[in-house]
């Protein structure tokens, strides 16, 4: 089996291996491992200056192609050519499981860099998604005053219910008793957030620029593949073994999209 991998790191060669051991995926003479995200402008494979087009320009139907919000052109493209195309994105028990990595992450960056024990801090989490409400799970497990900023009001109200501080994500959001502010969401929020306190610390687990001064954000996109690349890369082959074992597409994917 011929692999080619455009995504560096220990979480691309972990998946590699398991997918080689994969009794599923010895079918495919050629394994194509995009990164995660596999694109960031929709046209370049994310990282380098090679274009989707070209990485998958002599797919076959003895391709197997992995990836990570591959745009649907593109994935049409590719499986126009006979090519199987697995993205990750669809898979709910990846998404699932890569959260949870991330939040133990943040987790762990948080209780090694802080000089106060998690009852002592007060962390705000922006966005209560698949990240966010993982790690305020892990945060009031360990007694820390948390506060959630977001834009639904249902969630605030399912918050409220459970005795979980929460609060509108706008510029009128009162930041003044938070230690440290994790964002999870993908764009900007806060334009002011800054201003709430010199000593404030912000943890940007999104990529781009979220915050206006990026001097004071400390910035960790991708974080399972830069602390847990190994369990990243297994996650990651399981869902490729997911989309194997369901026929070439996740549960709920049309096959034409």
């Amino acid at each position: 089996m011929k692999t080619i991998i455009y995504e560096n790191g220990l979480r691309a060669q972990s998946c590699e291996k398991k997918i080689k051991e994969s009794r599923l995926a010895s079918r495919y003479e050629e394994v194509i491992i995009l990164p995660i995200p596999s694109t960031r402008d929709g046209v370049t494979v994310n990282g380098c200056s090679v274009t989707l087009d070209e990485a998958l320009a002599d797919a076959s139907e003895s391709t197997l192609v992995i990836g990570y919000s591959i745009p649907g052109n593109v994935r049409s493209r590719a499986c126009s050519l006979g090519a199987a195309v697995c993205d990750s994105e669809l898979d709910e028990g990846f998404t699932r499981g890569n959260a949870e990595l991330t939040a133990l992450a943040a987790l762990g960056i948080i209780l090694n860099t802080e000089q106060r024990a998690p009852a002592d801090l007060s962390v705000g989490i922006i966005g209560y998604g698949r990240i966010g409400s993982q790690l305020t799970r892990l945060l009031l497990f360990l007694g820390t005053r948390v506060r959630v900023y977001t834009r639904k009001e249902s969630v605030m109200l399912g918050l409220a219910e459970c005795g979980v501080s929460s609060m509108k994500s706008d510029d009128a959001a009162d930041l003044s008793d938070i230690d440290v502010l994790v964002n999870t969401a993908p764009a900007r929020i806060f334009d002011r957030a800054l201003c709430a306190s010199e000593d404030m610390r912000i943890i940007d687990l999104a990529s781009g620029d979220n915050f206006p001064c990026a001097a004071r954000v400390e910035k960790y996109p991708s974080l399972p593949a830069r602390t847990f690349p190994v369990t990243a890369g297994r996650l990651w082959a399981e869902s490729v073994e997911r989309f194997l074992l369901l026929g070439g597409s996740f549960e709920g994917e049309s096959d034409d999209e």
